[in-house]
């Protein structure tokens, strides 16, 4: 029984505590005493039951049984499906190779994760991205004046990037509502069309259930035969342990496991993936690539000189007091995922033989839109505050086009990437939405879309910037 208590409730309790206090470091031995102690008065009462207060023990000890069964299943699934094969049977290699002729550019799609645009990122959070900017600029990237996001969160923002449609205009997309959002992305119109097209698909797997995995995939990197399911540490994140990070991480050498809303990578494993990025130019045909990179989103894996820090994912978004130290980290986390995609492009042009397409893009901007970060609360429209909602639906957008492909318009938004590189790649005729809406809508309501103009999501004005 306290054992099923220690399972089923522990992420319980973390939430229970979360609430009610700040997340402060906790000692180890007092937290497993008096959670213990906890569900062992509640085992004492269970047994001592009697009458009705029986038959409500009995409930509370299979609801703990069952929550205990549907914790263990949910994470056996998950490992069962990080074992898919990767790689494409002997047929689609025949086929990739017969699709070579004539020659065709690699395509790579590579998302940041909450990026805000440059006039944010300067005002807000005071990076200087000239550099940056300048040096894409050489590379032959165009970077429109203005960029916005469709929709407010990832899980609807990148569906509708890659099938380059919003989602009410899709019937295949318009009334999936609830978890089979987090399948859009595998589901996408787009990957048959890449098959056809004879590339190979190179895929990414992340943490966040969207990109976790992707079925037309040809080659998952890392492999999934390389991947783990964290299990000890996954357990006790959700635990009351979570509450002490030296004993956590001390025990289960789990230096990456904080109290998140979801899982993540370490920062090892984010700079591998761009080496691996860089090393696909001409390996074995024309190559599309899909890289949805957790970052600069939360939660902050880099110091200031770009050094791996301790993980920091803050869960309250309205405490002014965290407002500083919140921005210096988000500066920082963005100058350093900035100086890994810059190497990983420089590196592709190098390499490629055929010029190749490159898109950077993030799926939506900041804006501190959290309430409740930990369980998936947002700010309703009428309390956040103006800024705050222009910086969220302003992203930063940079491409590289083969010479002589028509040009990036200064004005985009998100759904005209896609169509824009298919026409330049592949000389397709496909419809490009202008003007496409930007719609506002809570984490907790995703789908209550609220359209916002875009004379509410201006950027402050060069003088506001550093």
């Amino acid at each position: 029984m306290l054992a099923l208590g220690w399972l089923a409730l522990g992420g319980t309790f973390g939430l229970f505590v979360t609430r009610l206090f700040s997340p402060i470091p906790v000692d180890g031995t007092s937290i497993a005493i008096t959670w213990t102690l906890v569900l062992g008065l509640l085992a004492v009462g269970i047994v001592k039951a009697s009458g009705p207060a029986a038959r409500f023990a009995d409930a509370i000890e299979v609801g703990a049984a069952l929550l205990a069964v549907l914790t263990i299943g949910r994470l056996g699934a998950s490992a069962l499906a990080t074992q898919r094969d990767a790689g494409a049977s002997a047929e689609a290699a025949e086929a990739w190779e017969d699709a070579r002729q004539p020659a065709r550019p690699d395509i790579y799609l590579v998302v940041l994760d909450m990026r805000a645009s440059v006039g944010w990122m300067a005002s807000e959070y005071g990076y200087d991205q000239s550099r940056f900017l300048d040096s894409l600029r050489a590379l032959g990237f165009s970077i429109p004046t203005a960029a916005y996001a469709n929709y407010t969160h990832t899980q609807l923002a990148l569906p509708s990037l890659l099938n380059g449609r919003l989602l009410e205009d899709d019937s295949t997309t318009a009334t999936v509502e609830g978890s089979a959002v987090y399948d859009l992305v595998g589901e996408s119109s787009l990957w048959p069309t890449v098959h056809e097209r004879g590339y190979r698909i190179a895929f990414f797997p992340t943490p966040y259930p969207a990109t976790r995995e992707l079925p037309e995939s040809d080659l998952d990197l890392p492999a999934p035969s390389t991947r783990r399911i964290p299990w000890a540490e996954t357990l006790v994140a959700h635990s009351p342990f979570a509450l002490s990070p030296e004993l956590r991480c001390h025990v289960f050498e789990c230096e990456e496991s904080i109290l998140a809303p979801f899982p993540f990578e370490s920062a090892s494993a984010l700079e591998w993936k761009f080496k691996m990025l860089a090393t696909l130019p001409d390996s074995a045909g024309p190559v599309f690539a899909f890289l949805h990179v957790l970052s600069p989103h939360e939660p902050y894996l880099y110091a200031d000189d770009c050094s791996h820090r301790t993980p920091w994912w803050p869960l309250d978004e309205v405490d002014s007091d965290e407002q500083d130290a919140l921005r210096r980290a988000y500066g920082a986390q963005a100058r350093c995922v900035d100086s890994l995609t810059l190497g990983a492009v420089s590196e592709i042009l190098r390499r490629s033989e055929i010029p190749p397409v490159i898109v950077i893009t993030s799926d939506h901007g900041h804006g501190r839109i959290g309430r409740d970060v930990l369980r998936g609360i947002t700010f309703e429209l009428d309390e956040l505050p103006p800024a705050r909602l222009a910086e969220r639906l302003r992203v930063f957008t940079a491409v590289h086009l083969p010479r002589g492909a028509a040009a990036i318009p200064d004005t985009i938004s998100l759904v005209e990437l896609m169509p824009l590189v298919r026409r330049a790649a592949w000389g397709d005729t496909v419809n490009v939405h202008r003007e496409a809406p930007s719609y506002w809508s809570p984490f907790h309501r995703m789908h209550d879309f609220v359209p916002v103009p875009r004379s509410q999501l201006d950027e402050p004005p060069l003088t506001d910037r550093p």
